[in-house]
């Protein structure tokens, strides 16, 4: 019986339509994608990992609170004293996906644009494997699959702008190639678009990879077209060689033309975002590239490889090393790069590979002196980001060899069952010897568990057995289909190893005692946060038993960190809650080089974690070993700091404040008194004595004075014995430790009978050294109860809990007078350390028309009124009885305008880091507005540039009618 004529593009009888047969590898794609993350789509579960919670969500939140309010987000006042934020292209304002943020809270606009970005790319893969690659749609699943599932991806979900970005370059690589290949104006405009939100989606890092990534492409197909015409060299033809010389330089010209239309266009659709960043940028550290110290940072280790490229069935490692896309699409890559070596674009996806095996050794790479003084290089750091290509290189092999599995099944090839029985013996032992010698040699390679070892080598051998069962006679394409299920669910289960785990929604709602402490104040101020999480909640136990059937328990373990996060006020979480906070975690452009100079002062002040040197990419909170000076923090508008107890000490039942001190000189007193009645039957007292000069043990250096309900006590304190000779570290360790217990350096102070104490008086007797005041605690022994008394008399504190809060008692507001004024060209900080609350230290000259008095701080009937305290908008209302300056202790920085009594005055850049502006005697109204020219001028290119994107989809609109017309 003879076949049905079937016209071109309908199925034959019987047969599913094409366009169904298409749509159904989508479905699949999203069933995958969807079961994955099945927890955050169908039980409203939600992630909180480090990145997530400290830098997605407070940017997110932001973002969508000012756009919901109806004004773009120029301005972020919560971090840093203040930074742009839309400028910085890492907070996506403009990305189209988030603004799902007008609807959606930060945590599940996250789950809905991971479900969607991990989607699309399995769609684009499969899509330029099919177009572009010419494979089936079985070659065309195993890259879409091995692309979307791969821990490269996956491992990103953490990261919202890198899967956001990355996911845009195999449909940017599909349209470069359909635009070359047929010469039209419609993907020229279509790549241009792609090019913008890929820019848009907010990671600078893998948007220049992805670019690179496809001028890579380009120069590869004009490379193709120049070896084409070598073929009529010989035997020369010079008829048909001068003919293919003018069609190669026709295209390699079309391929530049199409490449800067792509790229222009791109960049003119996303100038409103990227203008601004252009200005930030020449404020910012990354103006003069990182040091090759920080561009090699998180380098990938040679010695990782297996855990970085093989599936993880066991414990993973870092996610900037995750670049795994199973063991049987690889061994199918290493099959497509032999099968299809004749095929047009494997050569590309091999050079990709090796270019980004090559990038990401960073450090360990020997030409990498070389490689980081080229362009661009050297102003990102994390090498291994360049695994993006490897993953998509990988995944187009495993695409290929799939495709030629299947073809050569259908060209019934010539079966030697030898042939694949040797294979198969080969692919094995070469796989079996591999992983056993790698398995002796640990630790150098760090490897899974030896179940997950054995599970490596198990589905090696099957996929080996894949590629070889042809020679056998075995029918190819259930073959192939089986090597796709096999792939999914490897990729599938070893994704499960990843980390990503989601937590009930408490995990970003919930309030803890100490963010509910510092909420209660409804002043205009700032913190400082130098407490570690490294401490267990007092409600662990708690929240275990209400939680321990409902989660696992690696669900329980971030959720309780996530809550760490928050009771520490970890940068930028503070934010969420609209508290704002001189510290930040950015990692990008931020934070400003200003800000980064003025921090050294912070630094100074509150000394260096041992063993680190001055990291400018670092937040404050891993850097500040005590609180710096309360003045200089006062300045700042930081009222309240916060603090971890992994410093304090529990002696015998008493807890012991140990995160301040008081200095007495020789022959001097300090008083200690309590904030609340507290009846006590004793005195604790720690004490270190700092001098140049020996003292002799048991010499009395001191004398304390208890003094409560009209009675007195009095004790000493002998050196070595009541109070230690040395440094606070020795203090600290002895504490923290228990070493040396035959000198225990507390002064136990019994009363005669329980005391309310007023006041503590501790006089230092001896002629040299300072005597410190580490920790005092009243003591009621009947109870086992006790009450730290303060030892600073710079500090208050208002909150004791897991972390403890202290009120700045030097604190200025945000907006302050001064009425002395100092012109300082260079080394403004040095000037500054000096007093920085009594005067003002400017870079530039005064101009002889500022008169000003000789008092430091505001005279009488002198008063500051903030009205008006809005990110872009700020009003303050200012009486002067003389001369002076308004200080703004918000950042100087381009764009902000400043009026005073409806007249624009110049801002002056005050104390190196602050907003200043002269005023004289009398009431006046100030205005600070945000108004940055490079907002406009990027509005203005990205007008045009819409234009030109409508224009020539109108001309591309045209031009198909025509040719429909003329049929």
């Amino acid at each position: 019986m003879s076949e049905v004529p079937v016209k071109p593009g309908t199925a034959r009888p019987g047969r599913a339509p094409e366009w169904i047969k298409e749509f159904l590898a989508f479905f699949i794609f999203l069933a995958l994608v969807l079961a994955f993350y099945w927890k955050q789509v169908f039980a409203g579960q939600i992630l909180v990992s480090y990145d997530l919670l400290t830098y997605a969500y407070p940017r997110l939140a932001y973002a969508a609170d000012a756009l919901r309010q109806g004004h773009l987000p120029l301005w972020n006042p919560y971090l840093f004293m203040g930074v742009p934020f839309l400028a910085d292209i890492q907070t996506g304002v403009f990305y189209p996906f988030n603004l799902l943020g007008l609807f959606l809270d930060p945590p599940y606009l996250a789950n809905v644009s991971i479900v969607i970005h991990v989607f699309l790319g399995g769609v684009f893969t499969y899509a330029l494997g099919r177009i572009s690659l010419g494979l089936g749609r079985l070659g065309a699943m195993m890259a879409g699959i091995t692309f979307m599932l791969s821990g490269g991806l996956l491992a990103k979900t953490g990261h919202l702008d890198r899967i956001n970005t990355t996911i845009w370059l195999p449909l940017l690589l599909m349209l470069f190639h359909l635009g070359f290949v047929q010469r039209r104006l419609l993907f020229a405009l279509l790549g241009g678009v792609v090019v913008g939100l890929q820019l848009l989606a907010s990671h600078p890092q893998e948007a220049f990879i992805n670019l690179f990534a496809l001028g890579l492409f380009a120069t590869y197909l004009v490379a193709t077209e120049a070896l084409g015409i070598a073929r009529y060299l010989v035997p020369l033809r010079l008829s048909v060689l001068g003919r293919g010389i003018v069609t190669a330089v026709g295209r390699s010209f079309w391929a530049g033309v199409l490449l800067l239309l792509m790229t222009l266009l791109g960049a003119g659709l996303t100038a409103v975002q990227m203008v601004p960043t252009a200005e930030l940028l020449r404020q910012s550290l990354r103006l003069t590239g990182w040091s090759e110290f920080l561009a090699t940072s998180f380098s990938l280790p040679p010695n990782y490889f297996f855990m970085a490229f093989l599936p993880p069935f066991g414990d993973s490692l870092h996610t900037e090393f995750v670049a795994h896309v199973g063991i049987v699409p690889l061994i199918l890559a290493f099959w497509g790069l032999w099968r299809g070596r004749g095929h047009r674009y494997v050569p590309y996806c091999l050079f990709l590979i090796s270019l980004a095996l090559f990038l990401a050794l960073g450090s360990y790479n020997p030409l990498n002196e070389w490689v980081y003084r080229l362009p661009i290089l050297g102003s990102f750091r994390v090498p291994p980001r360049w695994l993006a290509l490897y993953t998509l290189g990988v995944s187009l092999l495993a695409g290929v060899g799939i495709h030629y599995l299947v073809q050569d099944g259908r060209l019934a090839l010539r079966r030697v069952w030898w042939r694949g029985l040797l294979a198969w013996v080969l692919g094995t032992g070469i796989i079996s010897g591999v992983l056993v010698t790698a398995w002796q040699l640990q630790p150098f390679f760090p490897l899974q568990p030896l179940w997950g070892v054995l599970l490596w080598g198990g589905l090696g051998t099957v996929a080996v057995a894949i590629v070889a069962a042809p020679a056998w006679g075995a029918p190819c394409r259930p073959l192939a289909i089986i090597a796709l299920v096999i792939s999914g669910a490897e990729l599938f289960f070893g994704g499960q190893f990843l980390g990503i785990t989601p937590v009930p929604p408490q995990g970003y709602t919930s309030l803890r005692p100490a963010l509910a402490q510092v909420m209660t104040d409804d002043s205009l101020f700032r913190i400082l946060s130098i407490a570690s999480t490294e401490y267990t909640p007092g409600d662990m136990r708690d929240l275990r038993l209400m939680l321990k059937n409902l989660i696992p328990k690696e669900a329980l373990d971030e959720l309780v960190a996530a809550y760490k996060y928050k009771e520490t006020f970890t940068p930028n979480t503070p934010a969420l809650n609209g508290i704002a906070t001189i510290d930040g975690y950015n990692g990008g452009l931020l934070p400003l080089g200003s800000y980064l100079e003025f921090k050294k002062l912070l630094l100074d002040s509150g000394g260096l974690r041992e063993g680190q040197g001055y990291q400018p990419d670092t937040t404050l909170r891993t850097q500040l070993v005590d609180i710096p000076d309360s003045r200089l923090l006062g300045a700042l508008n930081v009222k309240y700091v916060i603090m971890d107890k992994r410093s304090d000490a529990w002696l015998d039942g008493t807890y012991y404040d140990l995160s301040l001190e008081r200095v007495v000189a020789p022959e001097t007193s300090v008083f200690l008194r309590s904030d609340s009645p507290f009846q006590a039957t004793s005195l604790g007292l720690i004490t270190y004595l700092s001098h140049t000069e020996p003292f002799s043990l048991g010499e009395v250096v001191a004398r304390v004075v208890v003094r409560g309900e009209g009675e007195t006590v009095e004790a000493v304190l002998r050196a070595g014995q009541e109070t230690a000779l040395g440094s606070r570290d020795v203090l600290t360790e002895w504490v923290l430790t228990g070493a040396n217990p035959r000198l225990p350096f507390r002064a136990l102070i019994p009363f005669p009978r329980p005391l309310y104490v007023d006041e503590v008086e501790v006089q230092y007797l001896a002629p040299q050294g300072r005597l410190h005041i580490v920790g005092a605690s009243l003591i009621d022994q009947r109870n086992l109860a006790s009450q730290s008394l303060p030892e600073s008399e710079d500090f208050r504190i208002v909150h004791d809990g897991d972390t403890k809060v202290y009120l700045n008692l030097n604190w200025l507001p945000r907006a302050y007078l001064v009425h002395q004024a100092q012109v300082v060209p260079e080394n403004t900080l040095d000037a500054i350390k000096e007093d920085i609350q009594g005067r003002i230290i400017l870079s530039e000259g005064i101009p002889l028309s500022y008169s000003l008095s000789g008092a430091g701080q505001p005279l009488p009937g002198e008063e500051v009124t903030i009205q008006h305290y809005h990110p872009e908008w700020v009003q303050v209302a200012a009486t002067l009885e003389a001369p002076g300056f308004l200080i703004l202790s918000d950042t100087f920085y381009p764009g902000w305008r400043a009026w005073v009594d409806g007249t624009e005055v110049a801002i002056l850049r005050a104390n190196h880091l602050f907003r200043g502006t002269y005023l004289s005697p009398g009431r006046h109204l100030v205005e600070f507005r945000y108004q940055p020219y490079s907002l406009t001028l990027g509005m203005r290119l990205t007008q045009w540039s819409l234009g030109t994107l409508s224009v020539g989809l109108l001309f591309v609109l045209l031009a198909w009618v025509i040719r429909r017309s003329r049929g």
